[in-house]
């Protein structure tokens, strides 16, 4: 019975030197595999990161363009503003324009009709031309006001 007890011992012993070895080797590839799923979450952090900073910059880049729309659209606005005003201008010059060619021909008929009525106009011309608030920055000379009167009288 001691030699049962001693084989028994034994193969105990051996036993226990193997669940030994089988538990150190289970801990190897335990702390392999758990180093192989740290590597892949930190390259999966380092991603995620990335992606992050791309989300951000790509959203400050949305940010500015907006800012830019905006602007151009701000800017066609008051262009669009100010095509309106000149539309209204061009009509009221166009109006103006056409009202001074009218009154252009009534001249030219009453200056063809009346011989008074030209050296009236150039009478008027000549005041307008020498009136102080309409004078050009140069002095007017006498002998230019000489021959101006000379040209109306004749």
């Amino acid at each position: 019975m001691a030699r049962d007890d001693g084989a028994e011992l034994e193969s105990l012993k051996r036993e226990v030197d193997y669940l030994r070895s089988e538990h150190v080797t289970l801990g190897r590839e335990h702390r392999k595999e758990m180093t192989e799923k740290e590597c892949m979450l930190v390259k999966r952090l380092k991603r995620a990161e990335k992606a992050e900073n791309l989300v951000t910059s790509l959203k400050r880049g949305r940010n500015e363009l907006e800012q830019q729309l905006r602007a151009a659209n701000d800017q066609l606005e008051g262009s669009g503003l100010e095509i309106g005003h000149l539309k209204r201008e061009v009509k009221l010059l166009r109006t103006r324009s056409a009202e001074a060619k009218a009154r252009v021909a009534d001249l030219e008929l009453a200056l063809t009709k009346d011989p008074n009525a030209k050296l009236r106009f150039k009478i008027k011309t000549l005041c307008l031309k020498y009136h102080p608030d309409k004078a050009s920055s140069t002095s007017v000379t006498s002998e230019e006001v000489a021959r101006d009167l000379l040209e109306l009288l004749q």
